[in-house]
């Protein structure tokens, strides 16, 4: 289907919240009719418009709260809007909640029939696809066995394969790319951008920014239920994710400069060990996980303040965290001494969940060759919550270094090449 897939127009969403606890009939009569709950208001979208072309994947992002669960519900049919309007010309596969009407007491074969009816498929056409949504699911051992004896890992797997196998002209989808383990979610991320090879049109919610980006033609930012930007997904996630900065951090000395970037894969491990390292700017987060120092070493572990070109390196960042916090996300940056960034990197973004941290201990990220020109460099550190919407510490300017060697070329980085004629 060539065209516009999804028109939303000057679109209002609210919904009403009880302030007072729910009564018995005895208490309502006892203190009156005149007494009764206050209902308030909250609107959850407000004049929300845009339009998505066909064969596009449309991101949403924001904090929780935004509205995009809500929005994504509209675009299922699931509600109606208060205001304005909103067009959908496509049958609609939805990942809002996995699973929705499985049962616990039939076998995952016959749930697979119930996700296909609920989908709208004929019972002929997912007997076609039953075989590729087992295969999926990695459940052909298990698959005619009770569902209530799966762990939650098996259950959703096999909810996101039974969603993700039909052939939808519209996939919607609602922070479901973190099933099971770091490998199926790779798998699933692959499965959709297959369906978008194959033009199949995608709406996705998740704050895991760099499956927006791996996944994205363009991105939808929302805040407090208003569209803040609209645009192509290099430049909306920038934004997003230097406000993120810009509204935690406080102190205004932060760099966040532009620059060309180094797509330099890093090794990450984590211990819970402590270690020493100095810091020359502090910047403000919530301190509830704190940096306690970087460390710089070359390939034999030993500390250094001079690498040359091209040379392995080591970072390992110390930390303090005052209580236990779920899937913190580490991001380290390398600025040239001008605040030119050269390379950044999360854990998140290299595919790496810490499920949590306590007390103290280290991150390391080691790089197996830096090929910096000659100059003078420092490390950028941040700790976020796992939705990027916390900072919990960020501390620049630290552990300065030197780069040496006799490569030749102007820049900021020396990549192999070999001249030919």
């Amino acid at each position: 289907m060539n065209g516009q897939i999804i028109e939303v127009e000057n679109l209002w969403k609210c919904y009403y919240v009880t302030q007072e606890k729910r009564r018995t009939l005895k208490e309502t009569v006892l203190k009156g009719f005149g007494r009764m709950r206050r209902r308030q208001t909250v609107w959850a979208l407000q004049d929300v418009s845009f339009k998505l072309e066909a064969g596009r994947t449309l991101g949403i992002i924001g904090n929780n709260g935004a509205g995009k669960s809500s929005l994504l519900r509209l675009v299922c049919g699931l509600g109606r809007p208060t205001r304005g309007a909103i067009t959908v010309r496509d049958r609609v596969s939805s990942l809002l909640e996995l699973g929705t009407g499985f049962h616990p007491d039939l076998t995952g074969r016959e749930n697979i029939y119930i996700g296909g009816l609920v989908a709208g498929l004929t019972r002929e056409e997912v007997s076609h696809k039953l075989d590729p949504i087992i295969e999926f699911a990695e459940l052909e051992a298990v698959i005619d066995t009770p569902l209530r004896t799966y762990s939650s890992g098996m259950y959703l797997r096999l909810a996101f394969a039974t969603a993700i196998n039909y052939d939808p002209g519209l996939l919607v989808v609602d922070e479901a790319l973190s099933v099971g383990d770091i490998r199926f979610q790779k798998k699933c991320l692959t499965r959709m951008q297959e369906m978008k090879q194959g033009g199949t049109t995608i709406v996705v919610v998740s704050h895991v920014m760099s499956q927006i980006e791996d996944l994205c033609d363009e991105v939808l930012w929302l805040e407090q239920g208003k569209v803040r930007l609209h645009g192509p997904t290099p430049e909306v996630i920038k934004r997003y994710q230097e406000r993120v900065f810009t509204r935690v951090v406080a102190s205004p000395g932060m760099n966040r400069s532009d620059g060309d970037e180094l797509n330099t894969p890093g090794e990450v491990s984590v211990s819970d060990e402590e270690n020493s390292g100095q810091f020359t700017e502090t910047l403000s987060g919530t301190h509830q996980i704190e940096i306690r120092g970087v460390r710089i070493s070359n390939e034999f572990g030993t500390e250094i303040d001079t690498l040359v070109s091209g040379e392995p390196l080591q970072v390992q960042i110390n930390y303090f965290a005052r209580e236990k916090i779920s899937r913190p996300i580490f991001m380290v940056g390398i600025f040239r001494d001008d605040g030119l960034k050269c390379y950044e990197s999360s854990t998140e973004a290299d595919g790496i969940f810490i499920e949590t941290v306590e007390g103290t201990g280290f991150i390391s990220i080691n790089y197996a060759a830096l090929p910096l020109l000659r100059g003078s460099y420092w490390l950028g550190v941040s700790i976020f919550d796992q939705h990027w919407e916390t900072a919990y510490d960020y501390k620049g300017q630290m552990s300065p270094f030197e780069v040496v060697g006799t490569v030749p070329g102007t820049g900021i980085f020396h990549p192999p090449h070999k001249w030919s004629s």
